[in-house]
Parts: C-alpha cells; structure tokens; sequence
C-alpha cells in the first residue's frame, strides 16, 4: 500500500518533536489487518516540492508496455521558480 505523505504514528518524531513527514510511506500486509512499513517510496519530496509540501494521492500503475511500474502522485505545494503562480501557498 502507498499512502499520502503522512507521519506513521504520533511518535514519528525528529530530533525537535515535530511530526516527521513520510515521502509516500510504504505498507505491507499478509492479511489486509496487520500492516507494517517498509520504507518510503522516495528518499526525499522532489527537489522541486515547497518545504513542509505535502505529496498527495499516490497510484502505482503497471505497463506492459514498458514491463515496469509507475508512481504518481500529487505536489501541495512547489517551489516558485517551477509554480507558475509565484506567491502561491495552495
């Protein structure tokens, strides 16, 4: 399962105590009731994400065409030289 970018659990703290912001948690389960992270489906929000953006609605499609899967997903919130809308918060 891929989820929005979220913290996992109100302990998934930094150093601060701020809530850590998962770049599209990963999740496992056997059965669809015990889930278990493994991992993030990227190291890091693109460089072109706004600090604090949040990365919406992930979906993961396969392609025979190309033999391989995609993932895309949403940007709340980017950077003003890529925006378009310099200025913009939403």
């Amino acid at each position: 399962m891929y989820c929005t970018s979220d913290p996992l659990n109100d302990e998934d703290v930094d150093a601060e105590g701020n809530l850590v912001l998962r770049p599209i948690p990963m999740l496992v389960s056997r059965n669809l009731i015990d889930w278990r992270h493994v991992g993030d489906a990227l190291p890091e929000p693109p460089s072109w994400a706004a600090d604090g953006a949040g990365l919406w609605a992930p979906d993961v499609v396969y392609s025979k065409a190309t033999d391989r899967y995609d993932l895309t997903f949403t940007v709340t919130n980017v950077d003003d030289e890529v925006s378009g809308e310099p200025g913009c918060t939403g």
